[in-house]
């Protein structure tokens, strides 16, 4: 039993070292593929099996910055200098101006006058007889009003009144030969716009309604001394209201006894021969609508001036007979 127990302790001695000496045997294999992998390889080519190819234990070296070479552009010389235009950068086209053309605008001083004395306008001596100033023969009252927003070209006959410039000449030449015969004459009234022309006559309503009467009464009553506006010869620019310097100076509204001066009756005697006629006589009211107004002068032309003044009608009389 002794020796058997001898056997197997041998056995297992012999099977510990055999164990033991395999185990080294395999472990030196495994370190020399190990070498040679590592240490052969680097050895031969100084390269590892690294997949991503870097060497190990070797200097880095950095690859070559390729810098493309800089390029001058050619300069331009006299010799080589072409006539190519030159890109600019885009321009915006000037704007279109667009002028307006203003009317002209009547001068602000009365024009010089060079009409010759012996009557030179038309329609004076012997040319009477021609139908002048044709336009000017028609009828401005309630039943015959002026276009809307008609608007005469003007001119300054005295001071700060107008008239249509078509009669400004024939008004300025009988201020003028009046002066000669040492009649003095003023103009009070002329042109009126149809504003002036209602607040003038708002202002007269107001007067008879402060007096008592209704506000019918009192616009009937106004209708009588101003017209309504649009119906106004004054707003067509052919009615001057004309009085002489001493008169107005002694007097604070226009009243009838102005028909008893000479400047008065030389107006009436004369103002044909300018194209004017007394508008609304005395005895005619029934007529015109309008009461007597000694200086209220229309123009209407010379030569129907005339045949109005010698056939003693008013203006709608001589109307329905022509």
């Amino acid at each position: 039993m002794e020796r058997r127990f001898l056997v197997a302790l041998f056995a297992i001695f012999v099977l510990f070292f055999g164990s033991l000496f395999a185990f080294f045997t395999s472990s030196s294999g495994a370190f020399q593929s190990l070498q040679w992998n590592l240490g052969t390889d680097s050895k031969k080519t100084g390269k590892t099996a690294n997949p991503d190819g870097v060497r190990l234990n070797a200097p880095a070296t950095t690859p070559p910055i390729t810098t493309p070479p800089a390029t001058t552009p050619p300069v331009t010389t006299p010799e080589n200098q072409t006539n190519a235009p030159v890109p600019t950068a885009e321009t915006t086209p000037p704007p279109t101006v667009t002028t307006t053309t203003t009317p002209p605008i009547p001068t602000t001083t009365t024009p010089p006058h060079t009409t010759a004395p012996g009557f030179a306008l038309p329609g004076f001596g012997d040319s009477v007889s021609t139908y002048d100033n044709a336009w000017a023969f028609y009828l401005i009252n309630e039943a015959n009003p002026l276009p809307a927003g008609y608007n005469p070209n003007l001119r300054y006959v005295y001071k700060q009144y107008r008239a249509d410039s078509r009669c400004a000449d024939y008004a300025i030449q009988m201020l003028e030969d009046a002066k000669k015969a040492g009649i003095n004459l003023m103009v009070i009234s002329g042109y009126r716009t149809e504003l002036l022309q209602q607040q003038n006559f708002d202002a007269l309503m107001q007067e008879f309604i402060d007096k008592g009467h209704t506000k019918e009464q009192a616009y009937n009553l106004t209708k009588q001394e101003i017209a309504l506006p649009g119906t106004s010869e004054h707003n067509a620019g052919l009615a001057l209201d004309i009085l002489s310097e001493d008169w107005y100076m002694h007097h604070t509204s226009l009243t009838n006894d102005f028909d008893k001066t000479a400047e008065f009756n030389w107006l009436v005697g004369n103002s044909w021969k300018y194209g004017f006629i007394l508008r609304y006589p005395d005895d005619k009211t029934p007529v015109t609508g309008i009461i007597y107004e000694p200086w209220h002068f229309r123009f209407i032309g010379v030569k129907r001036a005339k045949e109005v003044y010698e056939s003693g009608l008013c203006l709608e009389e001589f109307m329905i007979q022509t």
